[in-house]
């Protein structure tokens, strides 16, 4: 056959196969096997149309009926000589070192069973939060329940409770050296990496109407201060910058349509300044950049993409930053748990009986000789009689179920709506995530319904430990902030 009978049949709709090595080709596109790969170069080809009607190229009828013959009775051969071979090579995963989660909350005290299910599907080890809508008299744990396990270092404004700042850490994290500005509404910390390295955690606030000339210069001093005091220093810095007039592609203004030029130049010239480099390429909220992540060391990032907002009536997407910094982990701490009800307490009444016997017989003891004497006994009956465990610190989610972990579909909808920007698309978003809110609200009421029980007057001890717990802060040493008053 050849080349321009070959280049015709092969753009046909026309099956045909190579009566030496059996290769068929079943695409209408193209032959993709080049001649000089078949054993049998030169030879017939034979062609089958759909009526069963044989045509061989160069050849009498006569051997077209021997073809027809072959043909008819040869199989097809194996699927994979025409069409593309599955790989053998697995998709290479990414586990992230570590997560950083960067979410405008817009008022965080009704969501926090939003938050439960957030942290129970992402698992972030540190989650920088703005527009928290906080002030003194409102508890970490009404939002942030202990049974997260996290550290919240907030820095609420003092006044009008519309905005404010906080940085959650995972417990296994230390937050060193926290720091609140008092001029603007920045917070940071230092978690310790190896070899002697640091990392410098900020969560920073501008609100929309802080266009000032003083405002935007003490935003400047007090982010490349940052810098300036932590060199050698791994910089990350998340928040709300209110900044949608910034090309951050190509490091330009685009324009006054939002806020004054000085505004955008600011930012730019803190970016520039502090070396550092924007890793948010999507928009935030409408068609907006507005929630930022900036890092001084950006070949750390794996991956940074939008979730869906927190709450219903939330518009700023959450953004997702996975890097693979190592940092310094805290081990959990293993304790030891008497078991009193599975103690064999008429062994310890029969020693105890014996060693008083001995002790009211001895004479002449001080009083140190007998205190020991006793602690001694005691400290021996109960590593002897007491059954113990050994536990640690496990942060659960009770009352969070399948149906309500349904959030994984919201995020694939939100993903794929942003994509296509198709009207279809964003309304299954839409119910779903209606959905999610409704279901999660009815897993935590018949969680609390569980708690509440009938009987909680018999055994109440369920109960008031919920209570409790809602009403105190994370155990463990408080933070020393530094530089606020």
């Amino acid at each position: 056959m050849n080349s321009s009978t070959c280049n015709y049949y092969a753009n046909s709709s026309a099956p045909w196969s190579c009566v030496n090595c059996n290769t068929v080709n079943h695409s209408i596109i193209a032959y993709e096997i080049p001649l000089s790969d078949c054993s049998s170069v030169g030879s017939t080809y034979s062609i089958v149309h759909e009526g069963s009607e044989l045509l061989t190229p160069n050849k009498s009828s006569n051997n077209s009926k021997t073809n027809n013959q072959d043909t008819s009775t040869s199989s097809f051969g194996s699927p994979e000589a025409t069409s593309s071979p599955k790989s053998t090579q697995k998709k290479q995963t990414y586990k992230p070192s570590l997560r950083i989660l960067n979410i405008n909350f817009q008022s965080i005290r009704k969501k926090g069973l939003n938050i439960e299910v957030l942290v129970d599907t992402t698992s972030p080890d540190i989650i920088i939060g703005t527009e928290t809508w906080l002030s003194d008299d409102i508890k970490t744990t009404e939002f942030f329940s202990n049974e997260l396990g996290y550290q919240v270092y907030r820095h609420d404004r003092n006044k009008d409770p519309h905005g404010g700042v906080l940085i959650a850490v995972n417990d296994n994290l230390e937050l060193l050296n926290v720091k609140k500005s008092k001029t603007i509404e920045l917070i940071s910390g230092m978690i310790k990496l190896p070899k002697n390295k640091k990392l410098i955690i900020a969560g920073y606030y501008r609100p929309p109407g802080r266009t000032d000339d003083l405002y935007l210069t003490n935003s400047h001093k007090e982010i490349t201060d940052l810098k300036t005091n932590n060199k050698n220093t791994i910089h990350i810095i998340g928040g709300d910058f209110n900044a949608p007039d910034i090309s951050w592609e190509s490091n330009s203004i685009t324009g006054s349509k939002h806020y004054p030029l000085r505004v955008s130049q600011t930012y730019l010239d803190i970016s520039q300044d502090m070396a550092l480099e924007q890793m948010v390429k999507f928009p935030t909220r409408l068609q907006n950049t507005l929630d930022l992540i900036l890092t001084s060391h950006p070949s750390f990032m794996i991956r940074c993409k939008p979730l869906p907002p927190i709450g219903l009536k939330s518009d700023h997407d959450i953004v997702l930053y996975d890097t693979n910094i190592q940092p310094n982990r805290v081990k959990p701490t293993h304790r030891k748990i008497f078991l009193g009800k599975k103690a064999n307490m008429k062994a310890i009444k029969i020693s105890l009986k014996n060693f008083c016997e001995q002790f009211c017989q001895s004479k002449d003891q001080t009083v140190e000789a007998m205190w020991k004497a006793i602690k001694t006994i005691l400290e021996h009956l109960i590593e002897k009689h007491v059954p113990t465990k050994q536990t640690m610190n496990r942060h659960t989610h009770p009352w969070i179920n399948t149906q309500t972990r349904a959030m994984r579909r919201k995020q694939r909808a939100h993903s794929k709506a942003k994509r296509s920007n198709n009207q279809s698309d964003w309304e299954k978003y839409k119910r779903l995530k209606a959905n999610t809110q409704k279901e999660t609200r009815k897993a935590h009421r018949k969680y609390i319904q569980d708690v509440v029980s009938n009987d909680f007057r018999e055994n109440p001890k369920r109960f008031y430990t919920y209570v409790k717990r809602k009403k105190q802060e994370s155990s463990g040493v408080s933070a020393l902030f530094l530089n606020f008053k």
